[in-house]
């Protein structure tokens, strides 16, 4: 390999002749980054293959070479003599040569996502960090600052993610951002209660808001306490689908919830008479979807 005449855009290393070549040593080492070839004296050969068959043998040898496991040699050849740096990479990638790999992404293909995944993937934290800060990717920056035990580091760039959601009133996603990884769970419910207040993805927001709550006794008090304060006629429809999930959990809440059905399906019908069908999730009383057709027929036709 260390005669290997390189390939180029016109298929051989500028200066030489298609169709002739010298057999010299080219290579004075496998090094990817550096390593320069020299000419020398040999044997000239004419009639040489064509271009295309040249880097035919040559993605041969590579994969030869990755085979063999010996993927610093195939890089060298993708690198090298096929002039893929592209390959070149991918190949010491997937040796998990990470350091290599990522100076490759860097220096040669200014792919600085695949880089900042090498550094991660070889344990380089500090260089993804610094990678990832360029690419505004600041939940991944919290994440590695976290496996460094950063805590402020890391709970100031989540901020940064939470406030881009909060301002663009995504706060299911904010809310989550708190709970999981800012282990803010009371941030995390205020910002599911503003969404519910401000209807902005009203059910996801009052379902999390409850998933949130495993005391049944608290979950009891905080259905009431929204059902009271944070329900209109605008969206107690919204707020009857959520307690359909939290009915089925405990006999207690059951009882509630149901209460609760039948008080907001009273208030609703005459102006959304499809809400009663709603009733059928909080009594398992076979009859009553006897009822609710009889009442919808009667509505139809009144």
């Amino acid at each position: 390999m260390k005669y290997a005449i390189p390939l180029d855009d016109q298929g051989i290393t500028r200066g030489s002749q298609l169709g002739s070549f010298e057999m010299s040593r080219r290579w004075n080492s496998f090094d990817l980054f550096g390593n320069r070839s020299f000419s020398g004296s040999g044997t000239s050969f004419t009639g040489m293959d064509s271009y295309s068959k040249l880097m035919q043998e040559y993605n041969k040898t590579a994969q030869l070479l990755i085979e063999q496991k010996d993927y610093h040699k195939a890089a060298f050849v993708y690198m090298k003599l096929l002039k893929n740096n592209s390959m070149a990479a991918h190949t010491l990638e997937q040796g998990k040569l990470y350091p290599e790999a990522a100076s490759v992404y860097l220096k040669y293909l200014q792919n600085k996502n695949k880089a900042a995944e090498c550094y991660e993937k070889g344990h380089m934290i500090s260089d993804a960090i610094g990678l990832y800060k360029e690419l505004n990717e600041n939940e991944k920056v919290g994440d590695l600052y976290m496996l460094q035990h950063k805590k402020p580091e890391a709970f100031s760039h989540y901020q940064l993610v939470a406030d881009g959601h909060i301002n663009s009133r995504r706060y299911v996603k904010a809310s989550l951002l708190y709970r999981n990884k800012m282990q803010d769970t009371n941030g995390a419910q205020h910002l599911l209660l503003q969404g519910w207040r401000t209807n902005r993805d009203a059910f996801n927001c009052i379902n999390n808001y409850f998933e949130n709550i495993h005391d049944k006794k608290s979950l009891l008090h905080a259905i009431d306490e929204v059902y009271e304060k944070d329900t209109n006629d605008n969206n107690k429809a919204v707020f009857l689908s959520a307690l359909k999930h939290e009915h089925k959990k405990d006999a207690a809440i059951a009882e509630r919830t149901k209460e609760i059905a039948y008080e907001i399906v009273a208030g609703q019908a005459a102006k959304n008479p499809d809400i009663v069908a709603e009733l059928k999730n909080f009594n398992e009383d076979k009859s009553l979807s006897k009822d609710v057709a009889r009442y919808k027929a009667k509505r139809l036709y009144n």
